[in-house]
């Protein structure tokens, strides 16, 4: 995972790597998620995001919707108020043949 910044903004690489469904931890911090970018050959049809406290136990986080919907190629906006708080998130899709990054935008609020 690697991290980089730019104004203000924090991205975060999180791989789903090949035949599993779910990336590392990422350590938001005081951070929040503001969205994320889907690869191009990502072949779930659908991504939850969880939320730990400690990088260990995990949570689902009821958004409104649950989980987004993968499209190729997608920058996937998130409702910042479902983040706040949050010390650590990581994603969850399903099986994915080969290793897949998602893009994890952070930002101070």
């Amino acid at each position: 995972m690697s991290a980089s910044f730019n104004d203000g903004l924090r991205t975060d690489d999180a791989v789903i790597t090949s035949g599993t469904n779910v990336t590392p931890a990422i350590h938001l911090g005081s951070r929040t998620l503001a969205g994320f970018y889907f690869p191009p050959t990502m072949t779930s049809a659908s991504l939850a995001i969880e939320a730990s406290p400690d990088g260990a136990s995990w949570y689902s986080i009821p958004t409104d919707t649950g989980t987004y919907a993968v499209a190729s190629d997608l920058y996937q906006a998130v409702d910042p108020a479902y983040f706040i708080g949050i010390r650590y998130i990581r994603f969850v899709g399903s099986n994915e043949a080969a290793d897949r990054t998602i893009k994890a935008i952070s930002c101070l609020i």
